[in-house]
């Protein structure tokens, strides 16, 4: 019984690690914790439905059931479609400036493949919390201080274009 707890627990940090990708400028880096991450919102009801079948204690089975029946009435909501295509992650293509005071925050330039559509594109900053996890902000190249940044110009190329 100690194992359904746990893996509502995991559900729970699944869906909050979702809801801040989509809607605060905290990002998943890694693409295969990301699609576990939209995978889990996306399953919400066969969790329902282990739910209800496994924990026999209805005041457990209430209190289990809230964040799997928002998942599904938040997805139907806005339809899966959404879901699916903001899964697709930024690319660094080029680290523009890094910071001189800390390693962890640089400006980059990135895209993003929405398929037979091309490519979106931006510049932002980036602060990199682990390898797998960041926040990312829009940033405007006419306003920064150049004195704190160095201008380091590096192509990464994540995405894999030939040319670059």
């Amino acid at each position: 019984m100690k194992t359904i707890y746990y893996f509502n627990i995991l559900i729970t940090l699944l869906v909050i690690l979702f809801l801040a990708d989509i809607y605060t400028a905290f990002g998943i880096k890694n693409m295969t914790l990301r699609y576990i991450i939209y995978a889990s919102f996306i399953l919400s009801p066969i969790i329902i439905i282990f739910n209800l079948i496994l924990i026999s204690n209805l005041k457990i089975k209430l209190l289990s059931l809230i964040i799997p029946v928002f998942t599904l009435v938040f997805s139907l909501s806005i339809g899966y479609t959404p879901i699916i295509f903001n899964s697709a992650n930024w690319k660094t293509q080029t680290i523009i400036y890094q910071n001189i005071e800390d390693d962890n925050l640089t400006i980059e330039y990135q895209m993003q493949d929405i398929g037979a559509l091309g490519y979106n594109k931006r510049k932002v900053k980036v602060r990199y919390l682990t390898n797998l996890f960041t926040i990312v902000t829009p940033i405007d190249l006419d306003t920064i201080s150049e004195s704190d940044w160095l201008l380091l110009n590096k192509e990464v190329n994540e995405s894999g274009l030939k040319g670059s």
